[in-house]
């Protein structure tokens, strides 16, 4: 028996209005970005989200409500958690944007992860040093030049959307954890952290385009399969 991981993504943007798709909390998260992109990306992955719920559950994703909770300060940015309408809310769920991809993530199998990473993001000074452990810098460093900052963006990805689906987020050390070097299959090596380790981390790679890497993990015990589905249509890119 095998479970099954929802996983959606856009390349653009939806040309929506925000008063439909957005409650209080989230129109006062897109008001205080400053980028148009950025706007744009918030409210596409919201939309994204809420209509892969919405389809799942089988009720109008205008309906769908998201709570989010950061268990490090108590604001209202952390993960997200479906709390209506009561079809809806067994559906784990996770997203992830930048300024020019959004991926979401839906699943009744267990906790969940995702993450979208550009590569050229991992270049900056002082990112080995912050996000990959001794051994996988070593990897990193074994990578032809044209091919290490992918390669980062790998680990990143991986970590990401694991320490997502832990709801650990990054008061975990994304160092004191190992992940598989990025030409072997996505996987959780080692746990270094404080925390309690997850148990049953399944892990998938996700193809996005040559400037972006993404990922997704589900704490499942049940082998779990990705539906990827790329946002077709019209209103989107």
């Amino acid at each position: 028996m095998t479970e099954t991981v929802h996983v959606s993504w856009s390349p653009g943007s939806a040309d929506v209005s925000p008063t439909v798709w957005l409650d209080e909390t989230e129109r006062g998260r897109f008001d205080r970005l400053r980028k148009v992109e950025d706007q744009r990306a918030f409210l596409t992955s919201r939309m994204l989200l809420k209509t892969m719920v919405g389809c799942l559950a089988d009720t109008p994703p205008e309906l769908v409500r998201l709570s989010y909770h950061c268990p490090r300060c108590g604001r209202s940015h952390g993960r997200p958690v479906v709390v209506a309408p009561h079809a809806a809310v067994r559906w784990h769920v996770s997203l992830s944007r930048t300024s020019r991809q959004v991926i979401v993530a839906a699943t009744d199998a267990g906790p969940v992860g995702v993450d979208v990473e550009r590569t050229a993001a991992t270049g900056f000074e002082g990112f080995v040093g912050v996000a990959l452990t001794n051994a996988e810098r070593t990897e990193v460093e074994r990578c032809a030049p044209a091919a290490q900052a992918r390669a980062r963006a790998v680990y990143w990805a991986r970590k990401e959307a694991v320490l997502k689906a832990t709801g650990y987020g990054l008061a975990v050390d994304p160092a004191a954890l190992e992940v598989s070097a990025p030409h072997l299959p996505a996987a959780l090596t080692a746990w270094h952290a404080g925390q309690p380790q997850p148990r049953h981390v399944q892990i998938s790679d996700l193809p996005v385009d040559d400037d972006h890497v993404a990922a997704v993990a589900v704490l499942a015990q049940m082998p779990v399969l990705v539906d990827l589905q790329q946002v077709p249509g019209s209103g989107w890119g």
